[in-house]
């Protein structure tokens, strides 16, 4: 459980102005116009969200090792770290991945309540004192 809170729960974006960030900085960028990518020999059009680490961020050119694309149908692609620039002129909005506290304290508590819940809900009494054999049936 909680490798799931850490995996989905832990985290949200935020909107940064300050650039260029430094390399490693985990984002998402969000694209002006839907854009065609390549990671290894698959074309992705319409792409209009990037995520992933930043390689190097200049005035004109973002470099992001990729995590995942998203299309203007919604549909996703994984990445597995392809190298991609973009035009910085082709960047609506840059977001940071942070870790979320408070998002991670209520699924944990969520998940938690839910686990104490289901154990106090199974019926673990089999009718007997759990010392020795059953009963025998009444006559």
């Amino acid at each position: 459980i909680l490798l799931l809170v850490a995996q989905v729960g832990c985290v949200s974006y935020r909107s940064v102005t300050e650039a260029p960030l430094p390399g490693g900085t985990a984002v998402r960028a969000d694209l002006t116009v839907p854009t065609e990518f390549h990671l290894i020999d698959v074309a992705f059009p319409n792409t209009v969200s990037v995520a992933g680490e930043i390689v190097t961020h200049s005035p004109d050119t973002l470099t992001l090792s990729v995590t995942s694309l998203r299309s203007a149908t919604g549909y996703s692609l994984p990445g597995a770290g392809e190298t991609i620039r973009i035009p910085t002129d082709r960047v609506d909005r840059l977001q940071r991945r942070r870790f979320d506290l408070w998002r991670s304290a209520g699924l944990t508590a969520a998940a938690a309540i839910a686990s104490a819940l289901l154990f106090s809900s199974l019926d673990t009494d089999s009718g007997g004192t759990g010392g020795g054999p059953p009963d025998p049936p009444p006559q």
